[in-house]
């Protein structure tokens, strides 16, 4: 920066007279030839020069006359007194051109110093009169001080540019913004060596209003027939909301603002409206159904028919004591603890299958829909004893087995538990524990008992007597009769060759897991033969149900055991495998409907751990069944779609030890 003191000439010039530098240095004036008698603007227009008065030296001068007027190129500038000294400041502004702006205030000294040191360009918005809001925006820049303008360059504050435009096609011009917003609009100006001027406007940008979107939360409140409704969820895609109203259908007046509570003073279903309006004026509506109403009250009592079973058992329900403040009771709904079809009516009778203690649970409903529960605890053992299980509920024929758990109730200490069937010598228990009046622990020796299904007795001291008919059952040691809808199938495990596939085949039986199992893949080989019928996976959702599959959880995989010289030849059953892991074997598996060496080796090789030696001729009949493809089926990994799934259901009714 330097500070100069310059003279108007006779001619209006304004010649330098002496140059200081302030705060930095300013080239000699030898290096360009600098005199007080040359104009400032032949000197150092090749360097980027620009001047700026700072303030004049005389106490009075021109306090009748304003100047901003530009000199370009050393042409004179014309409106100084002649022989006035004048204070200049100096600026070297690298690629900007040799300019002059002059602004004097009523004292004769300067107001403002513009920065940068240019020209300033007007830009004017041209969007039609009376045009309605619009994203698109139309400006004009003045070019009337840039005659020999040849490019422009256009900013629209959005981070969009146009740049090297003509004057002819850029003075005018119009751009698309995206959103609403304020914004800078910038224009540069410039002829073949450098920039004239440039200018700026700030513009605020308003699109076509959007009506908003109301929405709301609706919440029972703290008191009766109270809510509160939230509005939070309403929306303005362009703005905001400026306002809420609340109507709440009861004609109680108009509530406002974002979330709200009202009481309603009587019960019944009211349509509540909210009308959302935006800084603009737009509105949005949406309406919802409240039901105000004050929940009724479940009771109930029951009584038993008699003091013991069987008597005991029959139970009658009242619930007529039930009641509902603002209303009426429309329904009863019992559940009966029993795991059996829920009951309906005030007042429903119900025969429990045996003694024990029930959790019944009431459930109405009333004429708005609101609920109310109770559940009471109902005692049926009596004091006659019952059993109402055996674990494990069978044995292998020629063993002692040991009963962890017969489960009943009214056991006293010294109470005697034996096997009875038909036709055989009873099979009295050793060991004999009563641990609770509940349970009791035993063995039982199957020496050459009969195969097939024995009831159990326990027998108090009394004399009292509780059966569990047909509840163990003796069997073989690796034999397993399926029960299917198209008949019987008995197979024999070979756990001499298979030990742990026959281990975890008997497992899923004992467990009760293949029961309602379908079997899902009657597939054919490449000679279109059914090869193999799949089962022990999935459930049947129903015809036409989608998906109409859906796999049950298995326990974990076990080793595969192939190559164990079983071969799946036609009547033998082996564990099918998932992808080609020979480790995957959990629950699936499958029969030979013909012979398929090629199983052994794979690969995968698939293990043989028994064979059909009854039923053979329904597993024909299942082989024999219609299939589809493409049927929709929920897999543990998620939906899925199978073939060859036979069109109607072929289920394994029921999987026992033989």
């Amino acid at each position: 920066m330097a500070r100069g003191v310059m003279r108007a000439s006779d001619g209006g010039r304004l010649d330098v007279v002496a140059i200081s530098a302030i705060g930095g240095s300013l080239p000699e004036a030898g290096d360009e030839g600098l005199s007080s008698s040359r104009p400032i603007f032949n000197d150092y227009r090749n360097r980027g020069m620009t001047i700026a008065l700072d303030r004049h030296t005389m106490t009075a001068c021109l306090a009748d006359m304003t100047f901003d007027q530009t000199v370009r190129s050393g042409r004179p500038f014309a409106g100084f007194p002649a022989g006035r000294d004048v204070v200049m400041r100096c600026w070297v502004a690298i690629a900007l051109p040799p300019l002059l702006a002059v602004t004097l205030g009523l004292s004769g000294c300067p107001t403002t110093i513009p920065s940068p040191f240019v020209r300033t360009v007007a830009i004017t918005l041209a969007n039609p009169a009376g045009s309605a809001p619009s994203l698109t925006q139309s400006f004009v820049a003045d070019l009337t001080l840039f005659p020999d303008a040849s490019s422009m360059n256009w900013e629209f504050g959005d981070g969009s540019q146009v740049r090297g435009i003509s004057p002819a096609n850029g003075q005018r011009i119009t751009h698309d913004y995206r959103d609403n917003g304020n914004f800078t609009v910038k224009v540069y100006v410039f002829n073949r060596q450098a920039m004239l001027g440039q200018g700026e406007l700030a513009i605020t940008v308003k699109g076509p209003n959007h009506a908003p979107t109301a929405s709301f939360a609706a919440s029972p409140g703290a008191g009766p027939r109270t809510f509160s409704f939230d509005a939070s969820a309403s929306s303005d895609s362009d703005g905001s909301i400026a306002s809420f109203s609340w109507d709440f259908g009861d004609f109680s007046g108009i509530g406002s603002g974002q979330a709200v509570e009202h009481t309603y003073l009587s019960s019944g279903s009211f349509t509540v409206t909210l009308t959302v309006t935006d800084d603009q004026g737009a509105t949005g509506r949406t309406t919802r159904i409240v039901t105000a109403n004050i929940p009724p009250t479940a009771d109930f009592t029951f009584q038993s028919a008699g003091a013991e079973a069987p008597d005991l058992l029959n139970v009658s329900f009242d619930g007529s004591a039930s009641s509902d403040s603002d209303g009426s009771i429309a329904s009863f709904s019992w559940d009966f603890g029993d795991s059996t079809p829920a009951g309906s009516g005030a007042t429903p009778q119900h025969t429990y299958g045996i003694q024990g203690i029930y959790d019944v649970t009431l459930t109405v409903t009333d004429n708005f829909g609101a609920t109310a529960t109770k559940m009471q605890s109902l005692n049926l053992k009596g004091t006659l004893p019952f059993i109402s299980g055996i674990t494990p509920s069978n044995g292998v024929v020629d063993t002692t087995v040991s009963i962890s758990d017969l489960a009943g109730g009214n056991f006293v200490a010294g109470a005697t538990v034996r096997l009875t069937r038909s036709g055989q010598t009873d099979i009295n228990a050793t060991g004999v524990n009563v641990v609770t009046d509940s349970k009791i622990t035993c063995s039982f020796d199957l020496t050459g008992a009969q195969l097939g299904d024995w009831n159990v007795i326990v027998r108090n001291p009394d004399l009292h007597e509780a059966t569990l008919t047909a509840g163990f059952r003796v069997v073989t040691p690796d034999r397993v009769r399926l029960t299917t809808n198209k008949g019987d199938i008995v197979l024999q495990m070979d756990a001499a060759h298979a030990p742990g596939t026959v281990t975890n085949f008997l497992r899923y039986v004992d467990a009760s897991k293949f029961d309602d199992i379908v079997f899902h893949r009657v597939p054919k080989n490449p000679s279109q033969v059914v090869f193999v019928i799949q089962a022990g996976a999935f459930k049947s959702l129903g015809a036409g149900a989608n998906p109409r599959l859906e796999e049950v959880e298995g326990f974990d995989s076990i080793n595969g055991e192939p190559h164990n010289g079983l071969s799946n030849v036609r009547g033998t059953i082996a564990m099918a495998l998932r992808g080609q892991d020979v480790n995957s074997a959990s629950n699936q598996w499958y029969i030979n409907t013909i012979d398929n060496t090629n199983l052994d080796n794979g690969p995968p090789p698939f293990t043989v751990f028994g064979k059909v030696i009854e039923g053979l001729s329904v597993v024909d009949a299942i082989a024999a069944v219609a299939t589809a493809n493409n049927v929709p089926v929920m897999t543990l990994q998620g939906p899925a779609t199978f073939n060859d799934v036979p069109v109607d259901d072929v289920t394994i009714i029921m999987a026992r030890r033989e």
